[in-house]
C-alpha cells in the first residue's frame, strides 16, 4: 500500500524529506549500544560496576543483596535488556524519520509521516492563506527549516523540511500560478 496517492491528472512538483540531521541522535545511541553489546561479548567476565574504581560487584553485592554469588547473574541480563530496549528505540525512531515525506503537487500540499501508523494532512494550494518558515541560524547552516502552512480551517506545521527555503518558493510558486 502507498501512503501518498495523486489524484487523476494531479503531478507532483516537489517531494522533501526531513533533514538528515534528526538522524544523528539515533544513530549515536545505537552505535552506543552496539559498542556497548560488542564490549560485553569481549569481556563476559566484567559487569559495568566493574568500570567504576572503587566498585566491585562482589561489594556492590554485599551491600545491595547480602550475598556476592548473584550479582554477576543479575546485572548482564538487565544491562543487556537495557541495550536492546535502547537499540530498538533508535530503530524505530530513525525508521519513522526516514518515513517522513511533504509533498507539494499542482494541486495540495501533502505531510506524510509515520512507518505502522501513517498519518497523511493535506491542504488544497487554493486554500493556503500563509506560509511561514522558521529557521534558526543552525538550520540555516544546515540547509532546513520549519514551514507553518496556514488555511481557513486547519494549518499544518512540516518540520526539519530538507531544503525548506527551495520548498517555501516552489509552494508560493504553486500559489500564484507562476511556473
Amino acid at each position: 500500500m502507498r501512503r501518498f496517492e495523486t489524484m487523476i491528472g494531479e503531478t507532483v512538483i516537489v517531494s522533501r524529506p526531513k533533514h538528515w540531521k534528526n538522524h544523528i541522535l539515533p544513530a549515536l545511541s545505537l552505535l552506543t549500544c552496539l559498542a556497548f553489546a560488542s564490549a560485553r561479548w569481549v569481556f563476559r567476565s566484567h559487569t559495568i560496576l566493574d568500570l567504576f574504581p572503587g566498585f566491585t560487584s562482589t561489594e556492590v553485592g554485599r551491600t545491595l543483596f547480602g550475598y556476592v554469588s548473584g550479582v554477576k547473574e543479575f546485572l548482564v541480563p538487565v544491562e543487556m535488556a537495557v541495550v536492546l530496549l535502547v537499540s530498538l528505540q533508535a530503530l524505530v525512531a530513525i525508521a519513522g524519520i526516514a518515513a517522513t515525506r511533504y509533498y507539494v503537487t499542482d494541486r495540495r500540499v501533502v505531510a506524510t509521516s509515520g512507518l505502522l501508523n501513517v498519518r497523511v494532512c493535506e491542504i488544497l494550494i487554493g486554500r493556503i492563506e500563509t506560509v511561514e518558515l522558521n529557521e534558526s541560524f543552525y538550520e540555516r547552516l544546515f540547509g532546513s527549516g520549519d514551514i507553518l502552512i496556514v488555511s481557513a480551517g486547519t494549518s499544518i506545521y512540516l518540520d526539519d523540511v530538507y531544503e525548506a527555503r527551495r520548498f517555501r518558493m516552489i509552494l508560493i510558486e504553486q500559489m500564484t500560478g507562476q511556473t
